[in-house]
């Protein structure tokens, strides 16, 4: 439906399905005289519209015409331009790490992202959460400072008005840390009145402690009904399909009945869903459709609804909930470190040693009853 004009100058209504939405269109010349015209959709009032619309007249009229030019640069247009200009003025080293970090985690987590348009919520769970999933505060905090130098060389060229992620901030001890006891039961509370796709993901995380990316790979076929267990044989992360973390992160565990329950009825609804859609059901299929960047923003969008304090939790910490709570049982490290395919129970007990200080009084008690003492 073509698009009809309001009482705004260069405003437009338009239909969607999701309502009426509204655009604005600003033709302008640049400082050579050729005529531009800038467009920007997608507003749910005319005054929003409106309002855009004059701050690009205003940054015509203060000569920032190129600003509105460059507004859709992607960051990875601009990272490579700015490697362009800037690789020969750093050292081996530095130029080193400032690829790799673009390489490995800037390009390929935010390099379809419009420059300007990034803000600190969507940072945040493109890029500083996926990698607090596998990385070390520490480099997650070194890729960051990386990618603040791009951003503020985008500002100091005029191809953004500013650079919005300033001031971002990241607590370094969150990779680690398990839900309290309140805040698990205020998630697990919310999570019941989820859709079922995130619901019993996010259980069968919490459940299995597994890492958002073994749940992400898991296929119809790696769940065994009978034998009630989960088989572990791929990664899906941001970057696609590959090897888990580690060869013992290749594993088969127990699910619970409850967990198994919900698998098994939300199997029959995505078999049913495929037929009424035309496509054949396979059991080669992801169990869970959404990706990478989608798994965070629901987890978010949980820790809101459930009045959890937002940055407090990532979606790593229900494997470390998983754990702690297993071994603050006293179930062995050798068993939780099967489940969670650790190669060494060492490594368990490194890292969730502080699960078990609080049981010294209670073997104490248990050693004695024992031993008839």
């Amino acid at each position: 439906m073509k698009p009809t004009k309001t009482d705004y100058n260069n405003v437009f209504s338009y239909e969607t399905k999701k309502g009426t939405r509204w655009m604005f269109r600003y033709p302008f010349r640049d400082s050579f005289g050729k005529r531009h015209e800038k467009q920007e959709r997608g507003f749910t009032t005319p005054i929003a519209a409106h309002k855009a619309e004059l701050e690009a007249e205003v940054m015509v009229v203060n000569d920032e015409a190129n600003q509105l030019l460059d507004s859709n640069t992607t960051v990875r247009q601009w990272t490579k331009h700015f490697l362009t200009m800037r690789r020969a003025e750093w050292r081996p080293n530095y130029r080193q790490n400032m690829e790799t970090a673009i390489n490995r985690y800037i390009l390929p987590l935010l390099g379809d992202r419009k420059l300007g348009k990034l803000t600190k919520m969507e940072y945040n769970y493109l890029f500083i959460q996926p990698q607090l999933e596998h990385l070390k505060p520490s480099s997650v905090q070194a890729n960051h400072r990386y990618f603040m130098v791009i951003m503020n060389a985008a500002e100091e060229n005029e191809v953004i008005t500013r650079n919005k992620l300033k001031g971002v901030r990241f607590k370094k001890s969150e990779r680690r840390k398990p839900f309290s006891e309140d805040d698990l039961a205020r998630f697990n509370k919310q999570l019941r009145k989820e859709p079922a796709p995130q619901r019993i993901f996010f259980q069968l995380l919490e459940s299995t402690g597994l890492r958002l990316s073994e749940g992400l790979g898991l296929e119809w076929r790696d769940i065994d009904f009978k034998a009630k267990t989960l088989s572990v044989q791929r990664a899906r992360t941001a970057k696609g399909i590959g090897p888990t973390k580690t060869p013992s992160s290749v594993r088969t565990i127990s699910i619970d009945e409850s967990m198994l329950a919900s698998l098994h009825k939300f199997m029959i609804q995505a078999k049913s869903d495929s037929l009424q859609m035309g496509n054949k059901y396979t059991d080669k299929q992801f169990i869970f459709a959404f990706k990478h960047v989608s798994a965070h923003y629901y987890f978010q969008n949980i820790i809101e609804s459930a009045g959890i304090e937002s940055g407090r939790y990532v979606i790593h910490s229900l494997r470390h909930t998983h754990a702690t709570i297993l071994m603050g049982a006293g179930v062995s490290p050798v068993d939780v470190a099967n489940r969670l395919g650790h190669s060494d129970p060492a490594i368990t007990l490194r890292i969730y040693a502080h699960a078990i200080k609080g049981n010294d009084q209670k073997n104490a008690e248990l050693f004695a009853k024992i031993a008839n003492l």
